[in-house]
């Protein structure tokens, strides 16, 4: 049989280069094991403490990659990746030094080692946890220019609050 499945991402565009990302990253059948959301307040366990850990070591592992704002929620992670030289001064955000080592930095090869190392520590502090962990795949978007990064901070920074009011009026959404 036929692989029916077709490629989300921009044709012949380059992942590696310098910009701004956006990226969405869900658990396998979007299934909540990394806390709840009680108040509009994400209460990360002990799994999305290990999914935030591992996002916020990004960096340390690509020299020329920052973060900027993102959200650890039950069944996904929202985050903005920043690759290259991008002027963070006008974008209100990251840091682009630290000591990583140089390694090729593409958002598949940041987000396959990033789902990698979740899903071995978790194998080895959450056996209950089920497998695949991880969706097959993602979503990216590349960030265009400031007003649309700061929309996209925003839904980030609002996403506990948005996934409350869906379950609390499943009628409306």
């Amino acid at each position: 049989m036929r692989n029916s499945r077709h490629s989300i991402r921009i044709k012949d565009y380059d992942y590696s280069q310098a910009n701004i990302y956006f990226v969405t990253i869900c658990t396998n059948k979007q299934t909540p094991i990394f806390g709840t959301i009680k108040n509009d307040k994400v209460n990360l366990n002990d799994g999305g403490r290990i999914v935030d850990a591992h996002w916020r070591e990004i960096p340390t592992h690509y020299s020329n990659v920052s973060l900027d704002e993102y959200i650890v929620m039950p069944d996904h992670l929202h985050g903005l990746i920043f690759i290259g030289d991008i002027d963070t001064g006008a974008m209100n955000g990251a840091s682009t030094e630290n000591n990583a080592p140089a390694k090729i930095a593409s958002v598949s090869n940041i987000l396959s080692c990033f789902k990698a190392g979740v899903t071995r520590e978790m194998g080895k502090s959450t056996p209950a946890v089920r497998y695949p962990l991880w969706q097959r795949n993602y979503y990216e978007h590349v960030i265009r220019n400031l007003a649309e990064l700061n929309k996209i901070r925003q839904y980030i920074i609002n996403n506990p609050l948005a996934k409350s009011l869906k379950a609390d009026n499943p009628e409306i959404y």
